[in-house]
């Protein structure tokens, strides 16, 4: 049987966990109808049905609320890629692509002012680890930790782009653009013309 103590401290648990969940709910919607930055504490816990004074019980301020409710969302990229790892023929870069389609409020922080440097680096930081679930165990000549960090980052930075021009590009779409220029690279589309940015210039004076 169970004490008095432990039914009491998961009922606690549960309680927690429910008021937690409304206020990243309540976050989602906002962001989605007004963005992060006009959001106050306030807004948020009207949103979930809360005071003020419970919100501070489980947050410092909304830029916290905001890093674990990205944790929360991109805890779920990993547990999907972690999974498809597995599977060969399933495709990382459209697991990654349609949970940004998906999940676009996680990355509309990134066009944020405020408070977005903390959910902006996590993102970054949970790509670089998904990149890392594919990359070949042995060490090459460059070490996987800097082939995450630059894969990566262009991941990160056409995502951007991509959800911030509202999507004009399927997944499948991008999926195969993505990938052609993970493996050639730009120089196999674009051939000498991009030499020309990596020539020495005269100086203009």
């Amino acid at each position: 049987m169970h004490s008095s103590v432990e039914v009491a401290t998961k009922k606690q648990d549960k309680r927690v966990t429910r008021t937690r969940r409304l206020l990243c709910n309540a976050l989602v919607d906002l962001i989605l109808e007004h963005g992060y930055d006009p959001l106050t504490v306030s807004h948020i816990a009207e949103r979930a049905n809360v005071g003020r004074a419970t919100f501070y019980l489980h947050y410092h301020d909304k830029e916290q609320l905001l890093t674990d409710t990205v944790r929360q969302g991109m805890d779920g990229l990993m547990e999907s890629m972690e999974k498809n790892a597995q599977v060969l023929n399933q495709s990382p870069l459209k697991t990654l692509y349609q949970h940004a389609a998906d999940n676009c409020y996680l990355y509309c922080v990134i066009h944020s002012k405020q408070g977005s440097a903390a959910a902006t680096r996590l993102i970054r930081e949970y790509i670089k680890n998904v990149v890392l679930l594919y990359l070949p165990k042995k060490h090459g000549a460059i070490p996987n930790e800097l082939v995450a960090c630059h894969i990566s980052g262009s991941l990160f930075s056409i995502i951007e782009w991509w959800l911030g021009a509202d999507m004009p590009y399927t997944v499948e779409e991008m999926v195969l653009y993505s990938g052609e220029m993970l493996v050639f690279g730009v120089e196999h589309e674009l051939k000498s013309d991009l030499k020309n940015l990596w020539k020495d210039r005269k100086p203009i004076i």
